[in-house]
């Protein structure tokens, strides 16, 4: 494959978050491009997304020994951050909203994770977000 060839394959449709990221980090068009903004707009219709979000009720409400499980809320919020989800949906902000306010300590390869898809989903500015793990020095910019 060709360069061409390669970037027409990451712009397919079929896949609008790796299409958005192609046309805005590779093809560095502007917010204002009409693909750049069909690409976001399809964000939330996004296959995986959608089939996460049907089971949005389970994965909110699993009680802390399923944080871990890759059906459990962290791991379906990082998935969702991968996926450049709208964080404020009401389906998913609620969830998100509930894992702000707890404590990030001890495991930094999860909070880092967490930390990263908070950002990813429009919550990067949230003060829990910006301190890193609410323990000074350890903030991630």
């Amino acid at each position: 494959m060709n360069k061409d060839e390669i970037l027409d394959w990451l712009s397919e449709e079929d896949n609008p978050p790796v299409r958005l990221l192609t046309l805005t980090r590779l093809l560095h068009k502007p917010e204002t491009d009409a693909e750049v903004q069909d690409a976001r707009a399809r964000l939330m219709d996004y296959s995986v997304t959608q089939g996460i979000l049907a089971h949005s009720d389970e994965i909110w409400h699993t009680d802390a020994r399923g944080r871990w499980s890759f059906r459990g809320k962290l791991w379906n919020t990082a998935f969702l951050g991968h996926f450049l989800a709208d964080g404020h949906d009401p389906r998913i902000a609620e969830g998100v909203q509930a894992l702000l306010e707890r404590e990030w300590t001890g495991n930094y390869c999860m909070t880092a994770c967490m930390l990263t898809a908070f950002r990813r989903l429009g919550y990067g500015r949230h003060p829990h977000v910006i301190q890193g793990d609410g323990n000074p020095g350890t903030a991630i910019a």
